[in-house]
């Protein structure tokens, strides 16, 4: 039974904050991992959209960013410019990574009494440097990644499959303190309704619509092929 292990796991796991490595051969192991999830993507439209969108915020905000990695962003690049990303990796872990801005979940057959003592027990190391969370709000991401000159714009792009789909994007302000009452779940229901007299129902009708749906990002309509 794995459960029995849980306070060795907890030990291992609380390590990963309190004092990572950060191996060169770990950090190069990383890199290649990022560079062949790019690669993926590159034919992968969800992501080419993504990036696009990317590319479409204000230039001076951290979200106009390249979203991911390849090994000429992530590495030759910087040691051209004589940055070690090893050290990159801790200087940000000894910046960021702060106790005040994490939250830690147990779950496992012992007591509540037990979990909490181990909870203490191994994670109490972790350094409280008193920062607030890095949010677009605080400053990281200069506000809202899309301002009144980025908004009201129609782009158009060639997918690598053949798909036919019109998205409509709004900004919306941060949602992160209504998590009890979730709002955008009500706009998600009453949009993506597929029952009858629902706004996919309508559209399937006219022959202009295979799906509908919508999420924290984007509205999206799947359109029939011509």
């Amino acid at each position: 039974m794995l459960a029995e292990f849980l306070q060795e796991a907890l030990d291992r796991f609380a390590q990963f904050f309190i004092a990572p490595l950060f191996t060169e051969d770990a950090t190069e192991r990383e890199l290649n991992a990022v560079h062949s999830e790019n690669q993926k993507n590159l034919q992968t439209d969800a992501w080419r959209e993504f990036q696009l969108i990317k590319s479409l915020s204000r230039d001076d905000h951290v979200f106009h960013k390249f979203g991911t990695g390849n090994l000429r962003t992530l590495k030759d690049e910087p040691a051209a410019k004589g940055i070690n990303i090893r050290d990159q990796l801790l200087a940000f872990h000894k910046a960021y990574y702060s106790a005040g801005t994490m939250k830690l979940a147990i779950i496992g057959k012992e007591s509540l009494d037990q979990l909490q003592q181990w909870a203490v027990e191994y994670f109490s190391p972790i350094v409280d440097l008193a920062i607030e969370p890095i949010s677009f709000a605080s400053g990281l991401g200069g506000g809202m990644p899309f301002g009144p000159e980025q908004v009201m714009r129609r782009v158009d792009f060639v997918p690598v499959k053949d798909l036919r789909q019109v998205e409509l994007a709004f900004p919306a302000p941060s949602m992160r303190h209504h998590v009890n009452s979730k709002p955008l779940r009500y706009w998600s229901h009453l949009i993506g309704h597929e029952g009858k007299g629902s706004i996919l129902s309508y559209l399937k009708e006219k022959g202009s619509c295979l799906s509908l749906s919508l999420s924290a990002l984007f509205i999206r309509s799947s359109l029939v092929a011509d």
